[in-house]
């Protein structure tokens, strides 16, 4: 078995995409950026967001799982590290209500609401904080402005990495060998 994580950064959009589309109206598009040739939501309103970061907020903390394999056979396990990781967001608000969701998602992500919201998603996904939206206008391709509100939002997740560890109940020493006879100094 080779290593393995138990959150992935597709995870973590889903979950951001799951609590946008919980929080804005019924027929406001939410995306994910970054696609290339792929034209904007045709709607008069829709949101497009992106990982821009991450960050350490912790040492890793290990657990070791062992096997209820018969002894004395070594024991297949596992040694699960899980580290604290702050994940930076980059939410974009398009159209002429660009301002009002862009304050709805920065003051939902962070009250209890957005904890909540988070937590029936993902429990190892939650909500830091958020800045307050900004307004970016952008020029378009056809050299017109476009309203644009960005918001930051950061998260906490928790991802665990999994790889295999031998575990053993009990050895059996079969034979004893003096070190310094077998093995002299300096030779």
């Amino acid at each position: 078995m080779s290593a393995t994580i138990s959150l992935t950064q597709s995870d973590v959009m889903t979950a951001v995409r799951s609590f946008l589309l919980g929080v804005l109206p019924s027929g406001v598009e939410v995306v994910r950026g970054f696609d290339n040739r792929v034209p904007a939501p045709t709607g008069p309103n829709f949101v497009q967001f992106w990982m821009i970061g991450t960050a350490r907020l912790s040492t890793n903390w290990n657990e070791y799982v062992g096997n209820t394999q018969p002894a004395p056979a070594p024991q297949d396990g596992k040694m699960q590290a899980r580290k604290g990781v702050e994940a930076r967001v980059q939410i974009d608000f398009y159209g002429p209500a660009a301002e009002e969701y862009a304050d709805m998602v920065s003051t939902l992500w962070r009250d209890p609401y957005g904890c909540d919201a988070f937590a029936a998603i993902n429990p190892e996904i939650q909500p830091l904080h958020a800045d307050d939206a900004k307004n970016m206008p952008i020029v378009n391709g056809e050299s017109q402005y476009e309203q644009r509100f960005m918001v930051e939002a950061l998260l906490q997740i928790n991802p665990v990495t999994t790889v295999p560890q031998d575990f053993a109940e009990e050895l059996a020493i079969e034979e004893f060998i003096n070190v310094d006879a077998a093995y002299p100094p300096g030779a």
